[in-house]
């Protein structure tokens, strides 16, 4: 979209869009006056003689942001084509064409707190601008094949498919709807189906870890198999448990049975007593000496040896430093905590990587109420690093300066990097 910028004004961050046409425009005033759902919230300002659209982006990412370094699965698909197709039957409801629809990746959002797509509606185009509208379609067709997953056969058709039409001049998302979606009116967004696949997720995850547990039982050798619950030390408990049982059962008819079923109960306690001697002894003899110890602290390892002391002529036990020669990046990229986070540290070795408070979304996570969902992103560009503002509720900082939305800044050593209320600095 041309001329668009990203501004903040007090808590709210902007999309401004010049706007040329009529303020008494009949699209523009059911964007003004309505809620429109499916669309960004727009008010109309003017600055120094020149009228432009605010809309409204807080608290959202746009494609190129979210599908960055990752590709677009078939939910992810189906999701954003269902989204599209409301958006057209809500223009239609509202009496505006469907032109006025914007779908530059750059400017399609993704709402993190409900969880949709909503869109950048243009009142008032020109020509020109119509024919600028449909080279964003054409841009969107593009990033979709691009991004897509290859190895899902049916979404590349899908996808290819899609492109053929917007090329076409059509724009008919339904068509690449699943048709439960289209007939439930409910599509992705189901809360029903939502729950049942998390409680799949933690069954299946559980399910995982009893075949891990079991795997680890039967690659653990005897004597720790013998030291454990089972084997012969788990039959002479089940007996033991039997025997007493027993006796006391039978002995409240025949006063006789104690005697034989003491003699039974006090040898079984001693077997049972010298299976849990030789499991303690069995266990002992398996764990590693003092001496077969080795262990590492940052650039030095530690080894067991032997000296004699000059003095008494007694051996004794020591260390000996070995050096090791440990490869060091030239930077070592990493943001260190200050103030209450100095405890804190970020490695940015993994880059390109997302900071944020949402596990499901940042790489990295700072917990604190005045970061964002997704808060900033860090990349390489020619062997330099760079931060870039994710559209932040409370901005993302470089050196005291607050970046705009979806900014960027290039980080030098020793530079102040703060996100909403959280510092830190890049070393």
């Amino acid at each position: 979209m041309q001329r668009a910028e990203f501004v903040n004004d007090l808590r709210c961050n902007y999309l401004t869009v010049p706007y040329e046409g009529r303020e008494d425009d009949f699209a523009l005033r059911m964007l003004t006056e309505n809620v429109t759902e499916g669309f960004l919230p727009v008010e109309l300002r003017r600055m120094d003689g020149q009228a432009y659209l605010y809309y409204n982006i807080s608290g959202m990412q746009n494609m190129e942001t979210i599908y960055a370094e990752k590709t677009i699965d078939r939910e992810g698909f189906q999701t954003f084509m269902w989204h599209l197709h409301e958006a057209i039957e809500q223009s239609r409801e509202l009496f505006l064409p469907g032109e006025g629809i914007c779908l530059e990746p750059s400017v399609l959002f993704w709402n993190l707190g409900i969880r949709r797509w909503e869109f950048v509606y243009l009142p008032g185009l020109n020509d020109g601008e119509m024919t600028r509208m449909q080279s964003g379609r054409e841009q969107l067709a593009e990033f979709l094949v691009m991004r897509i997953d290859y190895a899902d056969k049916k979404l590349t058709d899908i996808a290819y498919r899609f492109y053929e039409e917007i090329c076409a001049g059509r724009m008919h998302p339904d068509i690449f709807l699943e048709r439960e979606d289209i007939k439930t009116g409910e599509g992705w967004e189901d809360e029903q189906a939502q729950e049942i696949g998390k409680a799949a997720d933690i069954l299946s995850q559980g399910q995982e870890m009893e075949e891990w547990e079991e795997k680890e039982r039967e690659g653990k050798p005897e004597a720790e198999k013998a030291s454990g619950g089972g084997g012969p030390r788990g039959i002479l408990v089940i007996l033991w448990c039997a025997a007493v049982a027993g006796t006391l059962f039978l002995g409240r008819t025949m006063q006789d049975v104690f005697l034989p079923g003491g003699a039974v109960i006090g040898l079984l306690t001693v077997l049972l007593l010298i299976s849990l001697l030789k499991g303690k002894r069995s266990r002992k003899d398996s764990e590693p000496g003092q001496e077969d110890m080795i262990y590492m602290e940052e650039e030095n390892i530690y080894i067991p040896y032997e000296t004699e002391d000059k003095e008494t002529g007694e051996t004794m036990e020591g260390e000996k430093t070995v050096y090791m020669d440990i490869i060091r990046s030239e930077q070592e990229r990493k943001l260190y905590g200050t103030g209450k986070f100095r405890r804190q540290k970020i490695c940015l070795d993994g880059l390109p990587c997302v900071i944020g408070k949402d596990q499901t979304l940042a790489d990295h996570i700072i917990t604190d109420e005045s970061v964002s969902r997704m808060h900033a992103r860090f990349f390489a560009d020619q062997e330099m690093i760079w931060m870039q503002d994710l559209n932040s509720t409370n901005g993302t900082y470089h050196n005291g300066l607050r970046l705009r939305p979806n900014g960027k800044a290039m980080l030098e050593p020793e530079d102040e990097v703060g996100f909403g209320r959280v510092q830190f600095v890049f070393r």
